[in-house]
């Protein structure tokens, strides 16, 4: 059996959002084919829709709440 991978790292020129951030509004303020980078945390009460081609990361353990 093999060993679990880990995700690919946050790309280096991605749009970083903190847990006490409103996605939605990073996500509605940059273009499509965005790429966000979310750092780890706890994000509460977040709806997110993205644009064409936006793409997430995480930077460690992410959690939406709500």
């Amino acid at each position: 059996m093999s060993a679990p991978t880990s995700a690919p790292a946050c790309p280096a020129d991605a749009i970083k959002i903190n847990p006490d951030a409103s996605v939605q509004d990073a996500v509605d303020a940059a273009q499509e084919g965005a790429v966000f980078c979310l750092k780890a945390g706890t994000y509460r009460l977040q709806q997110v829709i993205p644009k064409n081609g936006q793409s997430f990361y995480s930077d460690g353990r992410v959690v939406f709440i709500g």
